[in-house]
């Protein structure tokens, strides 16, 4: 039971800063996923063409947006000033809106 106490603590404290280009087809099977163990997510849109922030949004999950691409550095940027200005979180991690990581590793 202790920890579980310290794991819940941990994420509660924790941010993920995750960039979203053209990923509509997946990001919300992505971040519905994550966010069962990680409940606090900023999605920045970087400009996408596509639904990226209706199926962000539909996850459940905080969106910030680009009007246009301003590329991957510039939403980790826009994610971590959210995080900085909005949050009392101790922890950030950045995570790719595609699936390529597993929640596991955003543990690690």
């Amino acid at each position: 039971m202790k920890n579980h106490r310290a794991h819940m603590q941990l994420t509660d404290k924790t941010w993920l800063v995750v960039p979203l280009y053209n990923e509509g087809k997946v990001v919300r099977e992505v971040l519905t996923k994550v966010r069962k163990t990680f409940p606090n997510i900023i999605c920045v849109d970087d400009g996408s063409s596509d639904n990226s922030i209706e199926e962000a949004l539909a996850a459940g999950v905080t969106v910030a947006a680009h009007p246009i691409n301003l590329g991957q550095g510039a939403a980790l940027q826009t994610g971590f000033s959210y995080v900085l200005e909005n949050t009392d979180a101790k922890y950030v991690v950045t995570y790719d809106a595609d699936g390529q990581h597993r929640v596991e590793d955003a543990l690690a």
